[in-house]
């Protein structure tokens, strides 16, 4: 909630980096799941297109290069339970 006495934050166009996206899916995770589905909407609107860019070459579409796959999911709720994979992946983006 806004201070009245404040004026508020400028709105800015920011431009998310794979880490970046990768680091709000994994604190996204944690949230209840009512919250899930709009974690999962900005997974499939933001996420997917960034991993099979950059990603999929070795850890999707078949491929599991260090036992690690970003597009083999049972669902939306597997793919957002799958904190640790997320975590790993942002420690291997840094």
């Amino acid at each position: 909630m806004a201070c009245a006495h404040l004026p508020p934050a400028p709105t800015r166009n920011v431009s998310l980096t794979p880490r970046a996206v990768i680091l709000l899916i994994a604190a996204g995770v944690g949230a209840l799941p009512p919250a899930w589905a709009d974690a999962a909407a900005n997974y499939h609107q933001k996420v997917a297109p960034l991993l099979s860019k950059y990603c999929y070459d070795c850890h999707g579409n078949g491929l599991n290069k260090g036992n690690v796959t970003l597009d083999d999911f049972n669902s939306d709720t597997d793919m957002l339970a799958r904190r640790d994979l997320w975590l790993a992946a942002l420690k291997n983006v840094r």
